[in-house]
């Protein structure tokens, strides 16, 4: 998501996470701005760095009170897009009023891709240098060493992980 808004030419990127060791991740991949979501008040935050509140804001992990939280963070008109799978049972609870500003919601599945169309984009992004793959991956894993790719995956020593198959 950071990639693709810094592709789309956005002048303000802001990362939110957690873990603050990824700042310097998200910095690479085109983030202007980090902010540690365990530090304080996570909305106020955003609304200080895009003067009042957001264009565009991405639930790249879902849950109820990630969203409730990011529809607060949108400015007049802004638009909540959803890529995070919540659980089955999630509900998506926030004021009417929330509405009234014109803000949207939109939910999106495997990044609206059109695979035919899409990939070549991609290819030829990843070739000139202007879409970081090889930067995503953390760390790779032998088949057999599954677990442990399960394991570091759960307790957040990566961002991505790539197993290897056999040939």
């Amino acid at each position: 998501v950071i990639q693709a808004a810094r592709i789309a030419g956005a002048t303000t990127i802001v990362a939110i996470d957690t873990n603050p060791d990824k700042e310097a991740k998200t910095s690479l991949f085109g983030a202007t701005h980090f902010v540690d979501a365990t530090a304080g008040d996570t909305v106020a935050a955003i609304r200080e760095l895009t003067d009042g509140g957001a264009a565009h804001v991405f639930d790249c992990v879902g849950g109820e009170a990630i969203t409730s939280q990011a529809m607060e963070m949108l400015d007049w008109g802004g638009q909540l897009i959803m890529l995070g799978v919540a659980g089955p049972e999630a509900k998506l609870s926030v004021p009417a009023t929330t509405f009234y500003m014109d803000r949207s919601v939109l939910g999106c599945r495997y990044g609206s891709s059109r695979p035919g169309a899409d990939i070549p984009k991609y290819v030829e992004m990843y070739r000139s240098g202007r879409l970081l793959l090889d930067e995503l991956v953390t760390k790779t894993y032998e088949l057999e060493s599954f677990e442990s790719l399960v394991d570091d995956a759960r307790n957040g020593r990566l961002d991505r992980g790539v197993l290897l198959m056999p040939s």
